[in-house]
C-alpha cells in the first residue's frame, strides 16, 4: 500500500509539472530598462554598502531629477506577483512589486512614489503598512502587464513635499 501511494504521489507531482512547465526560454534574452538609463547619475550595484548598510540589490540614482521626472515601464510582458507599500522616513509611501514572465525570469522594482491608476489599484488591496514593515503581498490571481506600460511616473522620496 505505502508503495502505491508513493507512486501516485510521484504521477501527481510528474503530472503537475507537465501542466505547469515554463515554455523554453529564447537563447538570448535581452530587454530593455524600465527607465531612462540618460537620467541616471549613477548606476547601484548588487551587493554594495550603501548609508551604512549591506544592499543585495541594485538600482540606479538620480540624483539631478524629480522624482516625478522618472517614468518606470515594464521592460517585458510578465505578471505582477506580489508587493507592497511601506512608509519612508520623510513620511511617503513606497511601493515595490514583483513580476515574473512566462520563461519564469522574475524582477521587482521598488522605491515607487506614484503609481499608475492600474498598480494603485493593485495596492489598494493590500495591507496598509506599520512602522517601516515592507513585507510583500501575494497578487493573485497575478495580473499581467504588457512591456512598455506605465508602472510608476515617479520614484524616490519627495524632500519637502513635492514631486
Amino acid at each position: 500500500m505505502r508503495n502505491s501511494v508513493i507512486s501516485l504521489t510521484l504521477l501527481i507531482l510528474i503530472i503537475l509539472a507537465l501542466v505547469y512547465r515554463k515554455p523554453s526560454c529564447p537563447e538570448t534574452i535581452i530587454f530593455p530598462l524600465p527607465i531612462d538609463i540618460t537620467k541616471a547619475t549613477s548606476v547601484l550595484y548588487p551587493g554594495q554598502i550603501r548609508g551604512g548598510d549591506f544592499k543585495p540589490h541594485g538600482g540606479f540614482r538620480f540624483e539631478n531629477s524629480l522624482p516625478s521626472d522618472i517614468l518606470v515601464t515594464a521592460p517585458i510582458d510578465a505578471k505582477v506577483i506580489a508587493g507592497a507599500r511601506y512608509p519612508v522616513n520623510t513620511g511617503d509611501i513606497q511601493y515595490t512589486f514583483d513580476f515574473e514572465n512566462d520563461c519564469g525570469i522574475r524582477y521587482r522594482l521598488g522605491h515607487l512614489l506614484t503609481l499608475s491608476p492600474k498598480f494603485q489599484a493593485i495596492v489598494g488591496k493590500f495591507p496598509m503598512p506599520t512602522g517601516l514593515d515592507s513585507r510583500t503581498t501575494q497578487v493573485y490571481p497575478p495580473i499581467e502587464v504588457k512591456k512598455g506600460e506605465i508602472i510608476a511616473t515617479a520614484v524616490g522620496m519627495t524632500r519637502d513635499g513635492t514631486s
